[in-house]
């Protein structure tokens, strides 16, 4: 999908923010993806070719959270930035 223009003008780029998120939702789930919202991820591990989130196992993961949570899920994870 292509994202919308949209002006600069918004504040702290909140509103262009949301349309992000939503239309990479969308795109996730046209491509047969599911996306969790509202639910807290605690553990993030690798487990062979994917991943288990909270112990669920999942091919892929994004992180759409605060950078201080992504770094400690990824540092539980034992990634240093390569994955």
């Amino acid at each position: 999908p292509v994202l919308p223009r949209r002006s600069r003008n918004t504040v702290g780029g909140a509103q262009y923010l949301g349309e992000l998120t939503d239309t990479a939702g969308r795109a996730i789930v046209e491509l047969g993806g599911s996306v969790r919202l509202g639910h807290p991820c605690t553990t993030l591990q690798r487990d062979g070719e994917g991943w288990r989130v909270d112990g669920d196992p999942v091919d892929a993961v994004v992180l759409a959270c605060p950078a201080a949570q992504a770094a400690r899920l990824v540092a539980g994870a034992g990634l240093n930035g390569d994955a």
